[in-house]
């Protein structure tokens, strides 16, 4: 209900004039009548006959059971968000969440969460697009994060390419070789290692480089010889002055050589 309020009265002896009985409605208000601000009358000529509401005209009170609510600082609060009630639960696939998704541009805007239905192209997925992620619990607790650059803090979650780490596979004299840098910063190498007559020489066995062709390991690692396979010739082996980039390997043998295996940061 709106109460109206004419542009215009006249007293007893006053003259009426065409202006004055225009204003009566062109001039006429119309108002609330708890707090007398939510409604207006659009002038002539901008939207003529339409009643309007002023600026902020319409409150959360105002609205029907079930309907969205806001709070002073303009945030939107909803108890459930559905598909149209005219769209068919099973045509209903998913619901997009976006903030700002053209800025800087669409290919990489703002956050995204999707939730698609078992009805959806992803079923029964939750996909999310953003830079870092938080999961709570019902005590506002962060209880895991995922990052873009891999764990930096206890319950920390991360993504498959920072667990698999970096690695080189290949094969010496039939057998394995290669390095692996877990995520935890331990290194590990191993391969061939070769020989020379004891003790005269000693044969420098090179570690294998990083990915970008730099020193594997940062501090000089713990190197172990032996042997793992069946050749005759199996004697003794040793190795010396041990440096982050190789080592000296000493061998009574001089043509089994033997497997070194080492372990550093």
């Amino acid at each position: 209900m709106a109460i109206i309020t004419t542009g215009q009265t006249f007293t007893a002896t006053e003259t009426v004039t065409n202006t004055k009985l225009q204003d009566i409605a062109s001039a006429a208000t119309f108002d609330d009548p708890v707090d007398g601000t939510s409604l207006e009358l659009i002038p002539l000529g901008t939207n003529a006959g339409k009643l309007g509401i002023k600026d902020a005209g319409v409150t959360p009170a105002k609205l029907s059971d079930g309907g969205p609510s806001w709070d002073a600082n303009g945030n939107l609060l909803v108890t459930k968000v559905v598909a149209p009630e005219f769209v068919a639960p099973e045509f209903a696939n998913s619901l997009t969440l976006r903030a700002d998704p053209e800025s800087p541009d669409p290919t990489n805007g703002g956050a995204q969460i999707s939730l698609h239905s078992s009805d959806s192209s992803v079923p029964n997925q939750i996909y999310t697009k953003s830079a870092f992620s938080f999961f709570q619990n019902m005590g506002d607790v962060t209880v895991a994060s995922i990052g873009s650059a891999g764990p930096s803090a206890d319950k920390d979650l991360t993504t498959k390419e920072y667990v698999d780490g970096t690695s080189s596979f290949t094969t010496e004299d039939g057998q394995s070789a290669g390095y692996q840098v877990f995520p935890s910063g331990l290194k590990m190498a191993w391969g061939s290692a070769t020989t020379s007559i004891y003790p005269t020489q000693g044969g420098t066995v090179t570690f294998p480089t990083n990915a970008t062709g730099g020193t594997l390991f940062d501090e000089i690692p713990t190197v172990q010889l032996t042997y793992n396979d069946e050749a005759v010739n199996q004697f003794a082996t040793k190795c010396k002055f041990v440096t982050r980039t190789n080592f000296k390997n000493y061998s009574q043998s001089t043509t089994d050589p033997g497997r070194y295996l080492a372990i550093g940061i």
